[in-house]
C-alpha cells in the first residue's frame, strides 16, 4: 500500500486488513511524507508484527508500489490504495479466485458512499458514474479488464507482478 500524507486515513484503513487473518502481512510505503506518516507507521509496526513500514522515496504511486513488491513476501499480493476501507473478508475473497487458477488479475469492488445532494459533490459522483461502468464492463467481459483497470483494490500473484 503506497501512501503519502495519509496519517489522518490510515487508522480507519490500516484497522480491518491488520485484523483479517487471511492477510499474511501489511506492507506500507510511505512516498515522503510530511504529515507524521512515518512515525505513526513505525510505532504501529513495533506493536504489530504482520506490518512491515518501507520508506519510499517520493517518486510517485508507481515506484512506491514497486518498492512494496520488492519486500513482501506472500504468494498473492494485494495492492490497495491508502483510502480504501476493507470489509471483512477482503484478503479471503481475493485468495479463493487465486486458489482456483494461476495466472489471475483480481479486482475488488470499491462503492463510494451515497453522496448527499448538492454540497459540491459534481467531482464524485462523476467519478462513481465512470467507476461503475467500469465494473459493469468487466462483469460483461472479464477477459478486458487490464484495458480499464482501477488499481485501488487489485490482486495478483507475487510472481506475475
Amino acid at each position: 500500500m503506497p501512501t503519502h500524507d495519509r496519517r489522518a486515513q490510515l487508522p480507519v484503513t490500516l484497522t480491518p486488513l491488520l485484523a483479517d487473518d487471511a492477510i499474511h502481512e501489511v506492507v506500507v510505503v510511505d512516498d515522503g511524507s510530511s504529515d507524521g506518516t512515518l512515525d505513526y507507521l513505525t510505532d504501529l509496526a513495533h506493536r504489530t508484527p504482520r506490518l512491515r513500514v518501507v520508506r519510499g522515496d517520493g517518486r510517485g504511486k508507481g515506484r512506491a508500489e514497486q518498492l512494496g513488491l520488492a519486500v513482501t513476501t506472500g504468494e498473492v499480493v494485494l495492492l490497495l490504495d491508502d483510502d480504501v476501507v476493507a470489509e471483512p473478508g477482503l484478503g479471503a475473497g481475493h485468495l479463493r479466485h487465486h486458489e482456483r487458477r494461476p495466472g489471475l488479475v483480481v479486482m475488488g469492488y470499491m462503492p463510494l458512499w451515497d453522496l448527499p445532494d448538492g454540497g459540491g459533490f459534481g467531482p464524485s459522483r462523476v467519478y462513481r458514474q465512470d467507476y461503475e461502468r467500469v465494473c459493469a464492463a468487466a462483469e460483461r467481459s472479464p477477459d478486458t479488464i487490464l484495458h480499464d483497470l482501477w488499481g485501488g483494490n487489485v490482486s495478483l500473484r507475487r510472481a506475475d507482478a
